[in-house]
């Protein structure tokens, strides 16, 4: 059975929290409020319950942008300080960490070839069968973002 916060408004609070570009350290870490429940319930809930892990994915791609416009804040200078060291330093952070919360649409592509063959690796060892390999490499090409990348005949409507 998924795990559940109590009342409904925690998973709401955490939600818009991360959305609004809060860390998870910071929303449910070791200094959390009294209430948030801790990073490995999160994960846990994220990991199994379904909608919440839709509504979870959602609120890290709001993030996602939202590291965006403030990257380009920061280098048309409507968020700069006066030391350009500092300022390269906020955006290539911000980069850094955009990468890492959605590495299909702001990351490196060749995490996606690393990603197809550990699966070919578990498929060939038996870890993974055929039909689940099929449905893996159909979620990996599923994004619009990654459609230019897919292989011919492996876009998401010929799986």
């Amino acid at each position: 059975m998924p795990v559940s916060f109590s009342p409904p408004e925690v998973t709401e609070e955490i939600l818009n929290r991360i959305a609004n570009g809060e860390p998870m350290i910071r929303i449910c870490g070791p200094d959390r409020a009294a209430g948030m429940p801790d990073r490995n319930t999160v994960h846990q809930r994220v990991r199994d319950d379904q909608e919440f892990r839709n509504a979870y994915r959602l609120a890290r791609e709001a993030q996602v942008e939202l590291l965006a416009e403030e990257m380009l804040e920061i280098a048309d200078g409507r968020a700069a300080s006066d030391d350009l060291g500092r300022d390269w330093l906020r955006v290539q952070t911000r980069r850094w960490a955009a990468a890492a919360m959605a590495p299909r649409s702001h990351g490196r592509q060749d995490v996606f070839r690393d990603e197809l063959e550990d699966l070919e690796a578990q498929a060939l060892s038996g870890q993974i069968s055929e039909d689940e390999l099929e449905a893996r490499v159909a979620e990996i090409f599923a994004g619009p973002e990654m459609q230019q990348l897919a292989p011919e005949g492996l876009a998401p409507s010929s799986c």
